[in-house]
């Protein structure tokens, strides 16, 4: 449990350190920045995977700080992968990421048979150490045995012990040796144990590590699938996505053309109903002086009724002049005046017009002839008078009417 704390702890200490290198790179080194990235990934893996190897007690604080430790990798991938303004930049650099993933991949596919060789190589070993740690721990069991059968042989006899001597110092120089190199097997056979340890311990990080690569290498080749399918799949979203802004575009322009034709026409619609407002007030205008027109001609139609009227008073005195009853009276009186019915001032014409001749002729018809003929010529020339009054008049609306349109 020991050596899995151990463990843990230089994991973290390992990811700790490769975070702060990553935070130290200069933000344009892209490459090494993904080096790293994929680095410490690993070391973060590694430390989540370790804490399942604890006990309960310790299980919580350790993956606590793999949690610390995976929301800081999202943090620094978040500031290295973020893109500028174009949004494929985002996806050059998880593709990039990838293509480091997959190196790693292959270094490790590449580096898999040497480690396969040096794990065999470490097996090997171990295997020849502990055969020569069992051959000296044979060989110190075989010198113990022989050694307590030397001891339990016996002493010789009292009076032999003259002549035993020489023998008895032989037999303690020999298990002097014999101590003396059991105790340098035994101090071999300890070293060889404990160099033993530390091989198989060395095999089994090794084995460790290869089946840590291993499984790194499929995880990784499973993200690269992934992150290559999801890759596609965000291309063509952005193509679908790029056909239907194009879309959007056209028809925005489309909309914008028919705007600009609706404003155009608007402007024509209200440049035509400028020009039908001012000529509908033109032609109020021209409507009103024409109703005052139509009232002056009415008002001179009137006048031209009078007039005639009066003439046709006119034309009754001359022909009530005419009359031979007239005549005789006449005859008369010649210088008196016709009787009339009309006004006042028609009549008093007629008296001015019948009443010129002074000459008092002795032929009565004569008279009466040229009496007629002078009244005729004045009635005619009132009539051409009151015409040409009549006609002036009309002209004169006329043009007074034509000068106000």
């Amino acid at each position: 449990m020991a050596l899995a704390v151990a463990n843990s702890r230089a994991l973290m200490q390992q990811a700790q350190a490769k975070a702060a290198e990553l935070r130290e790179l200069d933000p344009t080194s892209r490459r090494e920045a993904f080096t790293k990235i994929n680095e410490l990934a690993q070391s973060v893996k590694r430390l989540r995977d370790s804490c399942e190897e604890l006990q309960e007690a310790q299980r919580a604080m350790w993956e606590e700080r793999s949690k610390w430790l995976h929301e800081e990798l999202i943090a620094l991938c978040s500031e290295r992968l973020q893109g500028g303004e174009d949004p494929n930049d985002f996806w050059n650099s998880i593709a990039e990421l990838l293509y480091v993933g997959s190196e790693a991949v292959e270094a490790a596919a590449k580096s898999k048979p040497e480690l396969e060789a040096d794990l065999a190589a470490a097996l090997a070993r171990a295997e020849k150490a502990e055969a020569a740690a069992k051959a000296a721990e044979a060989r110190v069991r075989e010198s113990e045995e022989a050694q307590s059968s030397k001891q339990n042989g016996g002493s010789p006899a009292v009076g032999g012990s003259s002549k035993s001597e020489p023998n008895k110092d032989q037999s303690s120089g020999g298990s002097t040796m014999s101590a003396s190199e059991n105790l340098e097997m035994r101090t071999k056979l300890v070293l060889q144990q404990q160099e033993i340890q530390r091989r198989v311990a060395d095999n089994r990080d090794l084995v460790q590590r290869l089946q840590g690569a291993l499984a790194e290498r499929d995880r990784f080749r499973k993200a690269s699938e992934q992150a290559s399918e999801d890759t596609t799949r965000t291309k063509a979203n952005a193509d679908r996505q790029g056909k239907v802004i194009e879309q959007l575009m056209q028809k925005s322009e489309s909309f914008a053309r028919e705007a600009q034709k609706s404003s155009s026409e608007r402007d024509e619609a209200q440049s035509d109903y400028q020009a039908m407002k001012l000529g509908a007030e033109r032609q109020t205008t021209v409507i009103e002086k024409l109703i005052e027109l139509n009232t002056e001609l009415m008002a001179a139609v009137n006048i031209s009724t009078e007039e005639k009227r009066r003439l046709d008073e006119v034309n009754e005195v001359a022909a009530a002049a005419c009359d031979p009853r007239n005549m005789q009276a006449s005859s008369h009186s010649p210088t008196s005046p016709l009787p009339h019915s009309g006004p006042e001032d028609f009549g008093t014409s007629l008296d001015a017009l019948l009443g010129d001749d002074e000459d008092d002729d002795a032929n009565p018809v004569a008279a009466l002839v040229d009496n007629i003929g002078g009244a005729l010529n004045k009635g005619w020339g009132l009539m051409s008078y009151i015409a040409g009054n009549e006609d002036a008049k009309n002209d004169r609306a006329l043009d007074l009417a034509a000068e106000r349109v």
